[in-house]
């Protein structure tokens, strides 16, 4: 096998040995050489601890704001799909009018309406809602 030949893998060789240095020492290894440096080693993992509870903290928070701004756009999408019909009856009408349309709905739904099952003005309200969502009603085919 040969060895580094430029700088660049020189000094790659020269992490992965400190690593494996590291990770082969034991726990008073590790103690002993900070003392002999003249550090505290509880102060190190004091301070270790409190490096990584901030990394954590900010990986949630960018979490948190990433997550927000998808439901903020989910919500707005969903807001401007929102403006349904206001009559019941125009509501029924286009409920009816993507059902018999050749749509990816499942079978199931779209065979339950078929039947004439009842549903409410609230549940063609609701269901519309609901295929907005999921992306089976467009923008326009709301007015």
């Amino acid at each position: 096998m040969t060895g580094p030949k430029n700088d660049e893998e020189r000094l790659e060789y020269l992490i992965e040995s400190i690593d494996d240095s590291i990770l082969s020492a034991s726990d008073e290894e590790i103690v002993e050489d900070f003392r002999s440096n003249g550090q505290d080693p509880a102060q190190i993992a004091s301070s270790a601890m409190a490096l990584i509870r901030r990394q954590l903290n900010a990986e949630r928070k960018q979490r948190l704001a990433t997550a927000r701004q998808g439901y903020l756009r989910a919500v707005g999408q969903r807001s401007a799909v929102r403006s349904l019909p206001a009559d019941p009856r125009e509501r029924r009408g286009l409920l009816e009018r993507i059902m018999s349309a050749e749509t990816q709905l499942p079978a199931e739904l779209t065979l339950a309406f078929r039947e004439g099952k009842e549903i409410t003005d609230r549940d063609v309200t609701s269901l519309l809602e609901d295929l907005a969502d999921l992306g089976f009603l467009d923008p326009e085919d709301s007015q």
